[in-house]
């Protein structure tokens, strides 16, 4: 459920696709799953199915895993510029999964949680360069450089 979750996660904030399918994969291979069922009726009501899905996290440490290495994938599918890539991370950090992660693994701080003030960083970046209504080159090479440490970390 793990990476169920995860991809759920980043589809709430348009950070990937891959959620349907891999639910879809799953409802298929068990097709007598209600768990599965009552998700795959909610259909694209992201929020909803993350609402459910997020109890259902055991492994914190896969579920990270799973989060970064889809954002990293999407993030490199450069689908989204970066500007808009930063804006939703930034939801995705601040309405997501830090407040989950906070309520519920106070004690887990360390790792996620780190992860995610380092993708924040790179997030703030972006956000306060386009605040300044520009966004120079070495700028830009920078936060890329942030986004790819994040991510390098997750890699298969």
């Amino acid at each position: 459920m793990e990476k169920l979750a995860a991809l759920c996660a980043l589809c709430c904030c348009g950070l990937g696709n891959e959620y349907p399918e891999e639910l879809d994969r799953l409802f298929l291979e068990n097709p007598d799953d209600d768990f599965l069922l009552e998700l795959e009726n909610l259909g694209r009501n992201y929020e909803a199915a993350w609402e459910i899905l997020r109890e259902k996290i055991t492994d914190k440490f896969y579920f990270e895993n799973e989060l970064f290495k889809s954002l990293g994938k999407y993030y490199e599918s450069g689908e989204i510029t970066l500007r808009e890539f930063a804006v939703r991370c930034n939801d995705l950090i601040e309405d997501v999964v830090v407040g989950y992660i906070e309520g519920k693994y106070a004690d887990y701080m360390s790792g996620a949680f780190q992860t995610f003030c380092w993708l924040s960083d790179a997030v703030e970046g972006v956000l306060a360069a386009d605040e300044a209504e520009r966004i120079t080159e070495a700028k830009t090479a920078e936060i890329k450089r942030k986004f790819e440490a994040v991510f390098e970390r997750y890699r298969e």
